[in-house]
C-alpha cells in the first residue's frame, strides 16, 4: 500500500515541469492577492497592483508629496 502511494507521488512529480510549477505558483499568488479584502475601517487610497503595490503611482522627484496624496486617499 505504501509503495503504491510512493510510486504514485513519484510519477506525479516526474510529470510536472518547472514551467508548470511556476505558472501554478503565479496564478495561485494572484488569486490569493485578489481574494484578499480590505477591512471596512481601512484607510482610503488607491488599490495596489498585485506584487507591485503602488510603485507605479509614485513620482520619485516629489515622492514625499505623492505619499501624502496616497495617505489622504487622493491617489497619485
Amino acid at each position: 500500500m505504501l509503495t503504491d502511494v510512493v510510486s504514485l507521488a513519484t510519477a506525479f512529480w516526474a510529470g510536472l515541469h518547472a514551467r508548470t510549477l511556476l505558472v501554478g505558483a503565479v496564478v495561485f499568488l494572484l488569486f490569493a492577492d485578489f481574494k484578499r479584502r480590505r477591512p471596512k475601517n481601512y484607510p482610503p487610497g488607491p488599490w495596489p497592483l498585485p506584487l507591485f503595490g503602488n510603485f507605479f503611482q509614485v513620482n520619485f522627484e516629489n515622492s514625499h508629496l505623492d505619499v501624502q496624496k496616497v495617505g489622504r486617499g487622493e491617489g497619485a
